[in-house]
């Protein structure tokens, strides 16, 4: 029996917590009045992502080989209106497939696929071979994922990441 007073003896644990505490001391620290004016908890509108995911995050683009290219993409993000939209409309397309095992069935829903991450490219300053402009439309924004699987694969991981799409502080 144990008076009150006393602790189950566990030599393993006491000893290990004992080896681990720190003085309190050089845990605390004193806050200061400007500091406290700056630790001002986040309402919960912080928790939205939909408008900043509809204007977009600039996705600076490299050549293959690596080396800066100059050209930039700037692209809608997972909650945007544009990918919410895409990804009914793809999960209609894969209903539509259902039962269908063939490759060309597998070949048609990759391809909507790179139009639903086509959709979700809002603007670039991408120009063409005799240094025109190349105009932002949908043949082109499928052309340029198509042609360039790299490009699609760093578009589709900027706009699966939500923690691009938030208020910085």
């Amino acid at each position: 029996r144990l008076c009150s007073t006393q602790q189950p003896a566990t030599p393993r644990l006491s000893s290990l917590a004992s080896q681990q505490r720190k003085p309190m001391t050089t845990a605390t620290k004193t806050r200061t009045s400007d500091e406290k004016k700056e630790a001002k908890p986040l309402g919960f509108q912080s928790l939205f992502t939909r408008d900043l995911a509809n204007d977009g995050v600039k996705v600076e683009l490299s050549f293959p080989d690596g080396k800066d290219s100059g050209f930039w993409i700037l692209v809608a993000g997972i909650d945007s209106d544009v990918y919410r939209k895409g990804k009914t409309k793809l999960m209609r397309f894969a209903i539509s497939l259902s039962g269908k095992n063939d490759e060309e069935s597998e070949d048609l829903y990759q391809l909507e696929i790179i139009k639903r991450t086509a959709a979700c490219i809002i603007d670039w300053n991408l120009i063409d071979d005799d240094g025109s402009e190349w105009p932002i439309n949908d043949s082109n924004r499928f052309k340029l994922l198509r042609q360039a699987p790299q490009i699609a694969d760093k578009i589709d991981d900027v706009i699966t990441s939500r923690s691009l799409y938030v208020k910085k502080k």
